[in-house]
């Protein structure tokens, strides 16, 4: 996996996060204590941070995870060594 999809991860978490926060916040200022617009209840709007949460967690330890060097190329290596045998 690359850090590219580290990044997309770590987007896509945020806004899950964002949306589950907005929906707990909206559902805070609904007068008649019922369900957030969309239907979520109180409970379902953690999960969704939550689950942003994760994503955004797994995103950032793509993003940061140590990574061996990459090698030289088989061209390349194959030049060294034949210098080596000269």
């Amino acid at each position: 996996m690359s850090r590219t999809l580290g990044q997309v991860l770590r987007m896509v978490g945020l806004l899950i996060e964002l949306a589950g926060i907005l929906a707990l916040v909206l559902w805070g200022q609904a007068t008649e204590g019922g369900n957030a617009p969309g239907g979520l209840s109180p409970r379902g709007a953690w999960v969704v941070v939550g689950v942003g949460f994760v994503l955004w967690l797994g995103g950032t330890i793509l993003t940061y995870w140590p990574r061996p060097r990459p090698s030289l190329s088989s061209s390349a290596e194959t030049e060294r060594r034949s210098e080596r045998l000269l």
